[in-house]
C-alpha cells in the first residue's frame, strides 16, 4: 500500500471526497504493523468531513495508537487474543483506549482454544461481560466460523448475539436479489487506490457473476461509478454490508454502533444485564 503511494498522497487523495461524510474501516491482521498506519489515521481523521472510524486491532500496539494517532473519531475493534494476553492485560489496554473514547467494543471468538483459556483461568464470559457493561463497553462473543452451524454452538452463542445476526453471518439469511445500496455508499479501497464494492461484481458474456468486484473508480482521482444494485450474493456475512440492504432495518452508518444496540438489547432478554 505504502509502497507504491505515499502516506501523504493517502491523506490529500481523501480530499477527493470532502462532499461527503466519511467513515473508514480497516481489518485484516493488524492495521498498526505498519508504521505508516499511525500517520495515515491522524491524518484522515484530522478531516471534519472524516466523521467515524473502525479500526481492527489485537491491542498490541495500543499505547503507540494512543501516542501518535488519538482521536474519538476512532473506534478500535479491541480484539482479544488470549495466546498473547491474559484478562488483566486486556482490561488494562482497553481502559488506556476508554480514557480517550476509542473504543469500539471489545471481541472475543468463542472458539476452543479461546474458552479453553476461559474456563483454565476460572473466568467466566457472563462475569466479563458485566464487568466491561459497568463501564459501557460492549463486550462482544463472537461465533468461531469453524464450528459451522452447530445446532448446540449456535445456541450458546445466541445468548450473546441475536438469531438474526447468527443467521446473517452464517449465510442462513438469503440475500442474493434483495435491493442493496452498497453500491451507492459502501467501498472497498485497494492498495492501489481501485475502488470496488461487494454490491457490484464482474459480469462475464453469459452474465453470470465472477467472484471479483467490479473496479468503479479509483481513490486519488475521486471519480467513481455509483450504481444501486439487487445484491449479487447467495448470502451476506459482514455485519458492515448487509446492513445496506432494504431487507432489514439494521443502520449502515455507525454500523457497529448499531450492532452493539441491538445486540445489548438482546442480552436484557437473555442474561437478565
Amino acid at each position: 500500500m505504502f509502497d507504491r503511494y505515499s502516506v501523504d498522497r493517502w491523506i490529500n487523495g481523501m480530499n477527493n471526497f470532502s462532499d461527503h461524510c466519511v467513515e473508514f474501516y480497516m481489518w485484516g491482521g493488524e492495521p498498526f504493523v505498519l508504521d505508516e498506519t499511525y500517520d495515515l489515521v491522524r491524518g484522515f481523521a484530522e478531516y471534519d468531513f472524516v466523521q467515524w472510524a473502525r479500526i481492527d486491532s489485537n491491542l498490541t500496539y495500543t499505547k503507540k495508537i494512543i501516542h501518535r494517532c488519538p482521536s474519538e473519531k476512532v473506534k478500535i475493534l479491541c480484539s482479544w487474543h488470549t495466546e498473547k494476553f491474559d484478562f488483566g492485560q486486556l482490561w488494562e489496554r482497553v481502559m488506556l483506549l476508554k480514557k480517550r473514547n476509542m473504543v469500539g467494543m471489545v471481541n472475543f471468538v468463542a472458539s476452543d482454544t479461546n474458552m479453553r483459556f476461559i474456563e483454565q483461568n476460572n473466568l467466566q464470559i457472563e462475569y466479563i461481560i458485566k464487568r466491561f457493561a459497568k463501564e459501557d463497553i460492549f463486550f462482544n462473543v463472537a461465533a468461531d466460523f469453524s464450528r459451522g452451524n452447530d445446532p448446540v454452538y449456535k445456541e450458546y452463542i445466541t445468548k450473546y448475539m441475536t438469531v438474526e445476526d447468527w443467521n446473517h453471518i452464517h449465510g442462513k439469511y438469503p440475500s442474493k436479489g434483495a435491493k442493496c445500496d452498497a453500491g451507492l455508499r459502501f467501498m472497498n479501497v485497494g492498495y492501489d487506490g481501485a475502488i470496488t464494492s461487494c454490491g457490484i461484481i464482474r459480469r462475464n458474456l453469459f452474465n453470470k457473476g465472477e467472484k471479483e468486484p467490479r473496479i468503479l473508480g479509483n481513490f486519488f482521482s475521486g471519480k467513481i461509478k455509483r450504481n444501486e444494485s439487487a445484491c449479487p450474493q447467495a448470502s451476506c456475512r459482514s455485519i458492515i454490508s448487509y446492513a445496506h440492504r432494504t431487507d432489514n432495518m439494521f443502520t449502515s452508518e455507525k454500523h457497529l454502533e448499531d450492532y452493539v444496540r441491538r445486540n445489548t438489547a438482546h442480552r436484557i432478554m437473555t442474561m437478565n444485564l
